[in-house]
């Protein structure tokens, strides 16, 4: 007679794993608290953070800002990139605001998944120099060389909008963008456009490659304004 043997659970790790510097880890082990579903490693022990992602798998790795710019990070996330059962890990960059302190600290978001979400935005798998965009909020209102116009999208590094002045590709022009807290001024340079009708006139749809931008600042502005904090917008400049 043949004996049944318990079936034996496979552990699985942490749901969440953030990889963050040092000096910020005191202040997010208090944000995390001691919940088994997430994990915390400071950029020093990426081997260690490796090893609990691969035996995961994790459904967020969120890595420090400073941390992603590393050769340990790249190699880390083309490691993730590679393993097929990581393929659902959503990999996210942690926000951080004028201080350079994770949003994560401050964020009030119901549960430490939405509050991770919430002050996260999607890593740039592709290796390119173009950063997600994020739909912005509508109370959020761009200028360019002083004529207002709409902001579509928008990223550290630029922004598509819409503008009755006409925008010829590789003309230089200044930006402006405003919300309730501060205005961020910048030069940018038009990447393409686009003439299309609007309300019997024509407008221009424009994709603008900001010139040296305050990433700091812009990424600030961003994290105050995304109007959906877990989508990015595909739209690309």
């Amino acid at each position: 007679m043949a004996s049944h043997l318990p079936n034996k659970k496979v552990p699985m790790g942490p749901a969440m794993i953030v990889i963050a510097r040092s000096e910020q880890a005191v202040g997010l082990r208090k944000r995390l608290g001691n919940d088994p579903s997430v994990a915390l490693f400071t950029d020093g022990d990426s081997l260690k953070a490796l090893e609990a992602i691969l035996s995961g798998p994790p459904k967020i790795l969120a890595l420090d800002r400073s941390f992603v710019a590393t050769a340990r990070a790249a190699a880390l996330v083309a490691r993730v990139k590679s393993e097929p059962h990581l393929r659902a890990t959503d990999v996210r960059v942690l926000a951080e605001d004028e201080t350079n302190l994770p949003v994560l600290l401050s964020s009030r978001a119901p549960g430490l998944e939405g509050a991770l979400m919430r002050s996260s935005y999607p890593l740039d798998y592709c290796g390119t120099r173009r950063a997600p965009r994020f739909l912005t909020n509508h109370d959020v209102n761009v200028a360019v060389n002083g004529e207002a116009g709409h902001l579509i999208n928008l990223s550290c590094l630029g922004a598509q909008l819409m503008a009755t002045l006409r925008l010829r590709p590789e003309e230089a022009i200044r930006v402006s963008l405003l919300d309730s807290k501060d205005e961020v001024r910048m030069k940018g340079v038009v990447a393409w456009s686009i003439a299309e009708p609007a309300n019997g006139t024509v407008c221009y749809r424009a994709g603008i490659e900001f010139v040296e931008p305050d990433s700091m600042t812009l990424e600030a502005f961003c994290v105050r304004n995304i109007a959906d904090p877990e989508h990015a917008s595909p739209s690309a400049a």
